[in-house]
Order: structure tokens, then C-alpha cells, then sequence
């Protein structure tokens, strides 16, 4: 893991404002705050279960930033825990 010097000197811009320690302090409560999520969201375990690695399920979660629009972290959940209706790519193209 880089340290937050090392961003700064790779070229990463500062962002709203916020300087070297107080990102890493936002980055921590971030961290913490997923872990927790993790910890006590049903749903989360379901998908992780389903997927059968944290590797995998973060693959999948990242597919569907990447390819879909939704309206939250939930559906994204329930797809990879439930499943959900793939179409061909020429039936997109078509529509």
C-alpha cells in the first residue's frame, strides 16, 4: 500500500481540500466502516456465500458498476446472491 506522501508525489492531485493526514483518516473510517457493513449485512454474506470468494464476489460487484446502472449497493447484492436474467449482447444492440 502506498503511503498517502508516495500518492502525492506520483502525481495525484489533492482533492475538496482534503490533505495528507486528513485522506488517510477518511480512508480508515471508510475502511471501518465496510468492515462493519460486512460483519452485519445479511445480504452480503448471502452474495459473498454465493460467490464463494471476497475475490469473486468484488470481481462481480466491479462488473456491475462497470456494465449496468443501479440504484444502489442492494441490487447489486442481490444479483450476485439471487442471480439475474443475462441477455445477449445482440438483444441489447437491437433495443
Amino acid at each position: 500500500m502506498e503511503s498517502v506522501a508516495g500518492i502525492k508525489w506520483n502525481g495525484w492531485p489533492e482533492w475538496n481540500g482534503i490533505h495528507g493526514r486528513d485522506r488517510l483518516e477518511y480512508a480508515m473510517l471508510a475502511f471501518l466502516i465496510d468492515q462493519v457493513q460486512q460483519l452485519s449485512c445479511w445480504l452480503f454474506q448471502e452474495a459473498l456465500q454465493k460467490a464463494e470468494s471476497k475475490r469473486y464476489l468484488w470481481e462481480s460487484i466491479r462488473g456491475f458498476f462497470h456494465n449496468y446502472r443501479v440504484d444502489s449497493m442492494e441490487t447489486i447484492l442481490r444479483a450476485v446472491a439471487h442471480g439475474f436474467e443475462r441477455r445477449e449482447l445482440k438483444e441489447v444492440c437491437r433495443t
